[in-house]
């Protein structure tokens, strides 16, 4: 036995990918880059109220979470933001456990940290497209709802 993924890819879908392999490194140290302003502009003007995953930084990354200090921070937060036209996602809402059609599977663990993300986690808007000058306003937007 060993560990494995269920990957599935169109044909279409992985000529594209093949196509932009050369470019792949590119692109990944231009995400990085986009990441890294985030994280400054948060530990410059988002003190205490905003965390990031610490740790390792992706090689690649496609996302950017941040956590609120509460699920209260977190809604306004969303709020001042929509207002703003700038959009969030919610991660890891609702956790499998709290899916209300597999109510009949026990968690066999406490899930403590999982339970806080499912409340707190909130994807900020994060692309290649992204300027410094539109992370900036969507500092701005948190810094608002602080």
């Amino acid at each position: 036995n060993q560990l494995g993924f269920n990957g599935k890819l169109s044909e279409y879908a992985a000529a594209v990918g093949n196509a932009d392999l050369e470019r792949f490194f590119e692109t990944a140290c231009q995400r990085r880059k986009m990441f890294e302003y985030y994280r400054q502009q948060i530990n410059l003007r988002l003190v205490n109220e905003i965390t990031y995953q610490q740790g390792s930084k992706p090689f690649a990354p496609t996302i950017f979470c941040v956590k609120a200090s509460s699920p209260e921070m977190r809604v306004r937060i969303e709020e001042k933001c929509a207002k703003k036209r700038i959009e969030t996602r919610r991660w890891y809402t609702p956790l499998v456990q709290n899916l209300k059609n597999i109510r009949c599977c026990e968690m066999p663990i406490v899930t403590t940290f999982a339970n806080e993300l499912e409340q707190t986690l909130i994807g900020l808007p994060f692309s290649l497209n992204l300027a410094e000058d539109e992370v900036d306003r969507v500092i701005e937007a948190i810094k608002d709802a602080l």
